[in-house]
């Protein structure tokens, strides 16, 4: 019996510490994903919390990464948190974990230091541009901030075409998924520039979320910070 007592104890005594040590390694790690870190691009600076970055970024001995050309990382809108790394993507909805402020998923494919000099850069606003001369288009007030483009010359175009409406600090293109197109996760592609920071970005979200676009791109450009 007194065996028996003497292992009980033991094992218990085990198991509290490994808990502990999971504890305060799980509790490590997440601080370590809150931590700020200095992504370079060409003249650059962005701030940004190391969770929303890919793993390459996620050394916890360095907090500045040089030479970038460009960062992509998803979020959950409204509530802007990053996307842990153990949650399955499936569309722009997963698993929230509970967290009534995690709705949707905004994906960043694309946010670099705009590049005029470029032959091959083809900006939103070259693209909108050539959108509306080349089909003649017109703009119809869809509500929510933005205009609908609609072309002048009775040419079935598949795709759906937004900008907003009166923003001074952005220029977007937003190309949807036409609802004769039936697809799993209908979604919208924003290209856009940000005319204060002279930054390019290119988004995917859920189609159903296009009146909170504008909403989107400040989320954005409240994750990163541009120095």
């Amino acid at each position: 019996m007194t065996m028996i007592k003497i292992y009980i104890y033991i094992s218990s005594t085990i198991f509290f510490f490994l808990n502990i040590y999971t504890q305060s390694f799980a509790d490590k790690v997440i601080n370590k994903l809150d931590e700020y870190i200095i992504v370079n691009m060409r003249s650059v600076n962005l701030t940004i919390m190391r969770g929303y970055l890919p793993h390459i970024y996620r050394k916890e001995s360095e907090f500045y990464f040089s030479d970038i050309k460009s960062i992509a990382f998803d979020f959950w809108m409204p509530s802007r948190n990053y996307v842990n790394s153990d949650e399955a993507i499936r569309g722009f909805t997963i698993d929230n974990n509970n967290e009534p402020d995690n709705i949707y998923i905004v994906k960043v494919m694309q946010f670099t230091p705009t590049e005029y000099d470029d032959i091959m850069y083809y900006d939103a606003a070259r693209r909108l541009n050539n959108l509306l001369t080349n089909l003649h288009s017109k703009f119809n007030d869809y509500g929510f901030g933005l205009l609908q483009i609609q072309n002048g010359l009775g040419i079935k175009v598949n795709d759906l075409n937004f900008t907003f409406k009166n923003s001074k600090k952005y220029e977007v293109l937003i190309t949807c998924t036409p609802d004769s197109i039936k697809v799993p996760s209908p979604a919208c592609q924003m290209m856009g520039q940000s005319r204060e920071h002279d930054i390019s970005f290119m988004i995917l979200f859920p189609k159903d979320r296009l009146i909170e676009s504008e909403e989107i791109v400040e989320s954005i450009f409240n994750i990163v910070t541009i120095n």
